[in-house]
């Protein structure tokens, strides 16, 4: 996952509202999002973990890579702390699996967990060492508060200032993706800033404010693979359900990010 917009308690009904891209490799193998156990989430097939997920109370689990810091080889999937945080009742049970793990064993991330009343962002230094600005970085967990309002985390920055965010936030202001309801229709805009249509040079030769990469003729197994928006119902006298829509792109040179959303998956929440 490398572009995670999530809304909290912005719209009336609505309190968890999240669009959401992955970028990965599109030999990568993936199943899309099913019903198990009590949670909602795709799967990474190569190593059995996941990007994003909900559970049945109501819990949030999202993680993005980082690009400043370099990966190491051989170290455990990122995937299974999203697995492991979604098996927890509550957000704070959630933050304690995730903050309980050694963070030398994963590299570098940014991973949200967010509930109803709870919001918390993780980042992960992996094994530390030198980023790409020239800074040494220690290894270890930062915990931060995710606020009420907009959130953006990507791969390449959080927050308002980031040329991915910038971007994000006047396709907001376009589409009025801020204003209930909070349709489908209107989140997918800022899902769709395609790589083609910006202009300069960006990280690893990539657009820096594109949320949809497309393969190139020097990077042809790489791109946006899949897209997710969720939003959690909670209006009074109805079932309170998440809805998820995934669409997945398809391999190699045809990239068809217009292509149509798939059908709702629903997972109901369980009765406090």
């Amino acid at each position: 996952m490398c572009t995670l917009v999530i809304f909290r308690n912005v719209f009336p009904g609505r309190p968890i509202v999240v669009a959401a891209n992955r970028d990965e490799r599109f030999s990568r193998p993936a199943a899309p999002p099913t019903v198990k156990d009590g949670t909602l989430a795709p799967t990474d097939r190569e190593r059995g973990g996941t990007w994003i997920g909900v559970n049945d109370r109501g819990i949030l689990v999202a993680i993005t890579n980082r690009e400043s810091i370099p990966s190491v080889r051989g170290l455990r999937s990122r995937g299974e702390l999203v697995r492991g945080a979604l098996e927890a009742p509550t957000a704070d049970h959630a933050l304690a699996s995730v903050m309980n793990r050694d963070p030398e064993d994963y590299n570098a991330f940014n991973l949200a967990i967010v509930g109803v009343d709870e919001g918390y962002h993780v980042i992960g230094t992996g094994v530390g060492g030198t980023d790409v600005d020239g800074d040494h970085i220690e290894p270890g967990f930062k915990l931060g508060p995710l606020a009420p309002g907009i959130n953006i985390i990507t791969n390449l920055g959080c927050g308002p200032g980031s040329p991915r965010a910038n971007a994000i936030l006047r396709a907001i202001r376009m589409h009025r993706a801020d204003q209930p309801p909070p349709r489908p229709s209107s989140l997918d805009g800022m899902l769709n800033l395609h790589e083609g249509e910006i202009p300069g040079e960006g990280f690893y030769g990539r657009r820096l404010e594109a949320t949809c990469l497309h393969p190139t003729d020097e990077d042809p197994d790489y791109g946006t693979v899949s897209s997710a928006i969720i939003r959690l119902n909670i209006y009074p006298g109805r079932t309170s359900a998440w809805e998820y829509w995934h669409r997945d792109r398809p391999k190699g040179k045809v990239h068809q990010c217009s292509s149509a959303w798939d059908a709702p998956v629903e997972l109901a929440l369980r009765t406090q």
